[in-house]
């Protein structure tokens, strides 16, 4: 079993759509994943398989969801958790549990991008607004969505549109 989750975790890290010749200046950002454990660790993968490391690797959601994403402006998204709340997986409660929730108007801010919680369920994130240091259409942000097999290069839809991502399954192992 474990045989087989780690060639899969290495396959979907050698077929990520990223370019070895520009990926030391680029910031990658997973706006969907499928599973934590390759949202999480696909870029290192991606490195240790004798590609070049991205500058930065960001998982934006590890929740198995169906996530509506609208971009609001040049430099930012919304995204809404559609089937439940965001982070209330056993994987993610390792890190963040109930007794430090995150709720409408908390702000969490990194080196490059700013994320505010827009809307709650009373603990868990429904709703939370990306803003960026920069365009989202800039060469140096490459976001990743999950297609259900793998990674792929998520494109933007204009201002204003809303599209609908799910995370897909997990390839099946045959275990």
């Amino acid at each position: 079993m474990l045989h087989a989750l780690d060639a899969e975790m290495l396959r979907v890290a050698r077929d990520m759509p990223l370019d070895p010749t520009r990926i030391e200046e680029q910031d990658v950002a997973v706006l969907v994943g499928p599973h934590p454990m390759a949202t999480l660790y696909a870029g290192l993968l991606w490195d240790l398989q004798g590609g070049e490391a991205a500058r930065s690797w960001w998982p934006l959601s590890l929740s198995p969801n169906t996530h509506r994403i609208e971009r609001t402006g040049p430099d930012t998204f919304e995204l809404t958790w559609v089937d439940h709340a965001a982070l209330t997986t056993v994987y993610v409660q390792l890190f963040r549990d109930e007794a430090h929730p995150r709720l409408t108007g908390d702000v969490t801010t990194r080196e490059h991008f700013e994320v505010e919680i827009l809307d709650d369920d009373g603990t868990w994130p429904l709703k939370a607004r990306f803003t960026f240091d920069r365009s989202l259409d800039d060469p140096s942000l490459v976001f990743l969505a999950w297609d259900g097999r793998t990674f792929v290069r998520y494109g933007w839809e204009p201002i204003g549109v809303v599209d609908t991502v799910t995370t897909g399954p997990w390839p099946d192992l045959g275990i």
